[in-house]
């Protein structure tokens, strides 16, 4: 039920910016001039709430510890964007939800991995071709999580954007570098009830 937690969460912050960006924009004090990144970065974090739906009806860990370890880098990386929108000091107070909801969502996934953290998967049972997807997949995700994160006006121009909504952009990575935690994780077990 902890799920619950996070999955509300996603469902709000992914459904703003993929249905709202010019009020997200408004509310953080940016442009709104990539609508693009805006429905890039709301499908990335509602695509948590999506997966954290089903995770709620699990009745095993197996199945969500590789979803909370995603929920948590996604959050981790999200209190790196708030920090550097807090120090430049043009922080909003979105920005200042969107910080303690990641502060929030970093400690129940941190102590739902620590209370778990004995169960162990069963015995790999993955098709290969399914390990070299994943291979790929993986590595698009930590690419596409790692470059808006780091370096977010050379990653949307290199698309073709404006390069003006920075927070978002970052937000965006840290979502997507999340999946990639994932990816990595499900590389390492290869089991498929995980």
């Amino acid at each position: 039920l902890l799920l619950v937690v996070p999955l509300l969460g996603g469902a709000f912050f992914g459904i703003v910016p993929l249905l709202f960006p010019d009020l997200l924009a408004a509310w953080a004090g940016a442009p709104g001039n990539d609508h693009y990144m805006y429905w890039l970065a709301g499908a990335a974090t509602f695509g948590y709430a999506v997966a954290l739906a089903l995770g709620v009806r699990q009745t095993a860990w197996a199945p969500v510890r590789m979803l909370v370890a995603a929920v948590l880098t996604f959050n981790l990386a999200s209190l790196y964007t708030c920090a550097l929108e807090i120090a430049g000091g043009s922080a909003r107070p979105i920005i200042y939800l969107i910080c303690g909801t990641s502060v929030a969502l970093v400690g129940l996934c941190a102590a739902l991995l620590a209370r778990h953290r004995g169960a162990a998967d069963g015995a790999p049972n993955i098709a290969p071709w399914l390990v070299w997807l994943l291979r790929v997949a993986t590595l698009l995700a930590a690419i596409f999580g790692l470059l808006p994160l780091l370096a977010p006006v050379t990653f949307v121009q290199l698309g073709g954007g404006q390069g003006t909504d920075i927070f978002l952009y970052r937000q965006a990575g840290a979502a997507t570098l999340g999946y990639a935690t994932m990816g990595l994780l499900q590389l390492r077990s290869r089991h498929w009830a995980a």
